[in-house]
């Protein structure tokens, strides 16, 4: 009796924990306000973007000029201080994740107006930042 107890216990909570996946928002399930289309995350990419890196004791300010189309990412990537601007090139975004290389080999995701960033250099170096939306997305 007490292991068909638990083997009901186990479908139930199996039947409980399905139904609740199944019915968990996706991204995109989102619902636009009345008269508006939903904007898909690839879409919220596209804009000017600043943050600070801190390298060596010295901090940098680097800005992100990104467009989209489709699933590619372009635009430039600033170091306004060191005087350098780096096209993007092999862009991709996939969801909320994306990747380009320019002034290095960058990945990320973007939650919102913040983007959280991995800079790969030579040698295996990493180095980490969060870039903020400046003004209102660009126009895709």
């Amino acid at each position: 009796m007490r292991k068909l107890h638990h083997a009901v216990f186990a479908a139930a909570t199996f039947a409980l924990a399905s139904t609740a996946f199944a019915q968990a928002p996706r991204i995109g399930d989102a619902k636009p306000a009345a008269g508006r289309a939903p904007v898909p995350v690839a879409a919220g990419l596209a804009g000017h973007w600043e943050g600070n890196m801190t390298s060596e004791d010295k901090t940098f300010v680097i800005t992100f000029d990104l467009h989209i189309k489709g699933s590619v990412v372009t635009g430039t990537v600033e170091i306004p201080s060191l005087d350098r601007v780096a096209q993007i090139t092999e862009g991709t975004i996939n969801g909320n994740a994306f990747a380009f290389k320019g002034s290095g080999r960058w990945t990320g995701t973007i939650e919102g107006d913040r983007l959280t960033l991995t800079r790969g250099m030579d040698h295996g170096k990493k180095q980490y930042m969060t870039a903020h939306r400046v003004g209102s997305p660009a126009s895709k």
